[in-house]
């Protein structure tokens, strides 16, 4: 079993984090600076207090988020991001799925042998089999996050 991870999907900037580590009850994420600085988008620059989204055409500079930062590390608070945690599961493509992925599969209706195809939202604790409905985990697969457009 694999240690649990998170990534962690940053609204105000629309960008998706990964491997982040939890710091106290997780109300702040940290990560490198480098990874950090990768992930930000065009026209936004970081300064030692947080990201801001730079206007060239008028010399303005408006603070988007507020981070901490180290030498190599910055540090994001609660309120900033969408903490999403590994389920311990991997997709057909053998890709790990977290929570909020959207996933394709196929329900087991029952005796019968009827297959449905669902798309729904992965979660911590996955969908619920009874008696009459199989998920089918090895054709399962991770078609975006609920975040995409």
């Amino acid at each position: 079993m694999k240690n649990p991870t998170f990534r962690a999907w940053i609204p105000d900037l629309k960008i998706m984090l990964k491997d982040v580590a939890i710091y106290g009850k997780s109300n702040m994420i940290g990560l490198g600076y480098d990874e950090f600085v990768k992930a930000i988008p065009d026209k936004h620059i970081l300064d030692d207090d947080g990201v801001y989204h730079e206007d060239t055409e008028n010399g303005i500079s408006e603070k988007i988020i507020g981070v901490l930062t180290g030498e190599d590390w910055i540090c994001l608070e609660e309120g900033q991001f969408e903490l999403m945690q590994y389920i311990n599961k991997l997709d057909k493509n053998n890709k790990d799925i977290y929570e909020f992925d959207v996933v394709k599969t196929f329900i087991d209706m029952g005796p019968g042998g009827s297959q449905e195809e669902i798309v729904t939202i992965a979660r911590l604790f996955p969908l619920q089999e009874n008696r009459y409905h199989y998920i089918d985990w090895k054709n399962i697969e991770v078609i975006g996050h609920k975040y995409q457009k």
